[in-house]
């Protein structure tokens, strides 16, 4: 008799209690709020659901130097219900709330809220053995200004967690320092709703800090990270007011964000003259929205093969890099290089460019600002050489003979595939080199540089901009700059590729931007290296009047061969015996575009 009553007082304290708010005021230490009308104890594990309440409600920890100790909190609502648990103000005991259990002590599951409020004057409110486990939906509210690193340190990753929230709602006007370098959050929220007043949070140190779910960054809140580290943020990144100072020290803080960037009020800076980075690094599209926007010495860095998509205009101070991803813009969503912004970009790649207009402020007598823009797969650049004025520039990938097919009498044809819009502002006076940039076969074909011309529209006419410098391989890529334009024009001005001569230059393609001899005509040339004459193997899916232009590693084309291609193979001979040593390229163009281009020594 004495070992079942051993037994089942055994039994009692280690079992679960579960509240049903019978005696109506919400209090813990309340005996008829839980089953079996008993206050929880040092053995109990503890579940707060609606098995006996049918709403939402809220139980709150007693006042005073008392510490409430039991195995482990579970709250879990029914679905749309909230159920909060409160560390009261009133409760000054340090600890105020123990957990002994050693696996998870704390479990917050979606709808449930656990608010650490405690008002004692010194040490750590709440003291837990385990793990704590807010789950997707679920609140951790640190909402005293007493320690908060024992939670932050055993918050549960298991997935499940990733949304379930952190926030810090920490009363009192002074700056407290956040517990963030190596931590791992799920989403981290950080509010100044208790204070009533702006909120300054500091973040230091060396490691990273990694954020599963969002960081949220509410209204009247300014948050200073000094961290010699990266900040990743998996999910959305949200600012509604204050401030976000990346660089409040003297380290380099990279802000790395893997999905939307949403900016309703505040402002994101720097104010030590550091340079840390906002870097756009997602596997689907983001979209980024902005207020107050950036300022000082921020980088701003695509680095999402997705893209990003501007859903407001975006305005940039310091440095925009191109590393992975196009930009999407339009007229009412612009993206503004501020004057003392810079651009990185590689020219040679397709995988970054800006995909509609690009802005630029302040060009001051610039030897040279670089456009990486485009559209579609194809980056075509454009560069302003010697200018001053504030530009706006587009390209498209469409035929500018649409719009006019008068031409100059110094020209013989344009281009039928692509063309620039630039913009500029009337004042400062705008005036300007166009450098135009040319990659084959998508410009469809250009086999002699010193037959290119920069041609602008004007009245109505394609006008001869000239060829003052030029680079490249025909066939592959390369630029023409043009005369000094002065002034440029506050207008659109439209401007594409021309050739002066009918042989050179087809800037050809049918309509169908993909189509080019890749797909009808494949050649080889056998030797590729040789002391005297080469031949040249085309196979021709079907019969064609095509040209053969073999030009230098200068640009300059030296010999035009016009061939008629029957069906199947076909063997050329190209006459490399007279020629000086060097390395030379093959074009082979005609009605319907551009081969690649092919190569061959000469020793």
């Amino acid at each position: 008799m004495l070992l079942l009553l051993l037994i089942i007082a055994f039994l009692n304290t280690t079992s679960q209690v579960r509240w049903n708010g019978q005696g109506g005021d919400g209090q813990w230490s309340t005996p008829a709020n839980w089953s079996g009308n008993v206050v929880p104890g040092a053995g109990n594990d503890v579940l707060l659901d609606n098995s006996f309440i049918a709403g939402s409600y809220t139980v709150t920890l007693p006042a005073g130097n008392t510490n409430v100790t039991i195995r482990s909190l579970i709250i879990t609502p029914a679905g749309g219900n909230d159920i909060t648990a409160v560390l009261p103000a009133t409760n000054t005991a340090a600890p105020g709330f123990t957990l002994t259990s050693s696996g998870t002590g704390l479990t917050i599951n979606s709808g449930g809220v656990f608010r650490n409020a405690s008002g004692a004057g010194s040490g750590t409110p709440i003291n837990i053995a385990g793990t704590v486990w807010v789950g997707n939906g679920g609140r951790y509210i640190h909402n005293s200004s007493r320690s908060h690193v024992e939670i932050v340190a055993v918050l549960a990753t298991a997935p499940g967690t990733a949304t379930g929230i952190f926030e810090f709602d920490i009363p009192g006007t002074n700056a407290p320092i956040i517990s963030f370098t190596n931590r791992t959050f799920g989403t981290l929220v950080l509010s100044a709703t208790t204070a009533g007043v702006p909120r300054t949070y500091t973040a230091n140190g060396n490691g990273p800090a990694t954020i599963r779910g969002d960081l949220i960054i509410g209204d009247n809140v300014n948050f200073n990270i000094n961290l010699n580290n990266s900040v990743i943020v998996h999910g959305n990144y949200e600012q509604h007011g204050g401030m976000l100072n990346l660089n409040s020290s003297s380290h380099n803080t990279v802000l790395q964000i893997s999905k939307h960037f949403t900016q309703t009020k505040g402002v994101i800076t720097e104010s030590n003259n550091m340079f840390p980075i906002i870097e756009l690094n997602g596997t689907s599209r983001q979209h980024i929205t902005t207020a107050s926007g950036i300022s000082n010495s921020i980088t701003f860095k695509v680095n999402n093969a997705a893209g990003i998509a501007l859903q407001t205009p975006l305005s940039l101070p310091y440095k925009l890099e191109l590393v992975n991803g196009q930009v999407i813009t339009t007229a009412s969503n612009l993206l503004t290089l501020q004057a003392a912004c810079t651009v990185s970009a590689d020219t040679l790649s397709s995988a970054s460019f800006i995909d509609g207009p690009l802005k630029k402020e302040g060009l001051m007598a610039a030897s040279q600002f670089l456009f990486p823009v485009g559209k579609g797969n194809s980056h075509r650049w454009l560069s302003l050489v010697n200018a001053t004025g504030n530009y706006t520039v587009e390209f498209f990938r469409s035929s500018p003979r649409s719009i006019s097919s008068s031409y100059h009498t110094s020209i013989h044809h344009i281009s039928s595939i692509e063309h620039w819009i630039i913009t500029a502002d009337a004042s400062p006076v705008p005036q300007a080199q166009v450098k135009l940039s040319f990659n084959d076969p998508n410009s469809g074909g250009v086999t002699d540089l010193a037959a290119l011309r920069v041609v602008q529209l004007y009245g109505g006419t394609w006008a001869n901009a000239g060829n003052t410098s030029c680079m490249g391989t025909p066939g592959s890529n390369g630029f023409v700059v043009s005369n000094m334009l002065h002034p440029l024009g506050s207008t659109n001005n439209y401007f594409t590729l021309a050739s002066t001569t009918a042989s050179f230059n087809p800037l050809l393609l049918k309509q169908h931007p993909l189509l080019n001899y890749a797909h009808t005509i494949t050649g080889m040339v056998t030797p590729t290296i040789t002391t005297m004459d080469t031949r040249l193997v085309l196979n021709a899916k079907k019969r064609a009047p095509v040209t053969l232009m073999i030009s230098n590693m200068a640009g300059r084309t030296i010999q035009t061969i016009p061939v008629y291609l029957g069906r199947g193979n076909n063997s050329i001979l190209i006459p490399a015996a007279t020629l000086p040593a060097g390395t030379y390229v093959i074009t082979v163009a005609g009605p319907e575009g551009v081969m690649q281009p092919l190569r061959f020594v000469k020793l």
